[in-house]
């Protein structure tokens, strides 16, 4: 019984601390994710924290659309538009928020591919595509991010940043452990 409470209380806490100590690390979201299908651009709000320049790089975030993300073969000259970037500046806590008006149709310098339904027949196409956002420069590979969105009947529902849900579903795990330790002690008694 006492190693069943030490290992709940052990791994509560491990969660709780784990999920405190992710705000330390970059992340982000945007908002709506699903943006609507019949229209040719929409606006998202794209959301930021923790972003730490890499030494010798510009104090920016460049935001891009891509089709394609870095889970495969990635190349940001041909899977992002070089015609939708913006540049804000970083925060001095790394956090910031931009607008970003994402198209839907072909991508808009070469052609060569398109976002949603609006693309041209015949041109390669994603259903879901990406904002990018890469600290310093737009060549930054190594420490971008990408936050998918698709394209529907569009949505605003805000996300939750998982350094908020961590913290929260350790203390249940926690105070249901204290309640099912007291509930057990008050039988024995």
């Amino acid at each position: 019984m006492r190693f069943t409470r030490t290992a709940t209380a052990v791994a509560g806490a491990v969660l709780l601390v784990g999920g405190l100590a992710t705000a330390a690390y970059a992340s982000g979201n945007i908002s709506p994710n699903v943006v609507d299908a019949t229209q040719p651009t929409s606006n998202v709000t794209v959301n930021w924290s923790g972003i730490t320049i890499p030494a010798g790089l510009s104090n920016i975030v460049v935001i891009q659309q891509c089709w394609k993300n870095d889970s495969g073969v990635f190349d940001q000259l041909n899977d992002c538009s070089q015609a939708t970037g913006l540049n804000p500046p970083v925060g001095a806590t790394g956090s910031g928020s931009q607008v970003f008006n994402v198209f839907n149709g072909d991508e808009q310098v070469n052609g060569s591919w398109g976002c949603g339904p609006l693309t041209s027949a015949g041109t390669p196409k994603a259903d879901t595509c990406y904002v990018r956002l890469a600290p310093g420069n737009s060549t930054n590979t190594a420490t971008d991010e990408f936050y998918p969105f698709t394209f529907g009947a569009p949505t605003n529902v805000p996300e939750v940043p998982m350094n908020i849900l961590l913290p929260g579903s350790a203390a249940a795990v926690l105070g249901g452990a204290i309640l099912i330790a007291r509930r057990r002690h008050a039988r024995m008694a």
